[in-house]
């Protein structure tokens, strides 16, 4: 089950930056607003997909 505040972005790979810390993007952010002012930009934190039975453990509640 989701948690009822997860979102999710859909975008194609090829309109996609991966960076490695948030200062990076911001950096790259930056430096995409200088270039295309009319564009606007959105920095997101993505996490890599849990395993399935990787929640709480029911037994130490």
């Amino acid at each position: 089950m989701e948690q009822p505040n997860t979102k999710f972005v859909v975008l194609k790979k090829s309109d996609c930056t991966m960076l490695n810390s948030f200062d990076e993007a911001s950096q790259y952010l930056g430096i995409m607003k200088d270039q295309y002012p009319e564009e606007e930009y959105e920095i997101l934190e993505v996490h890599p997909p849990r395993p399935r039975g990787m929640g709480r453990d029911p037994d130490l509640h």
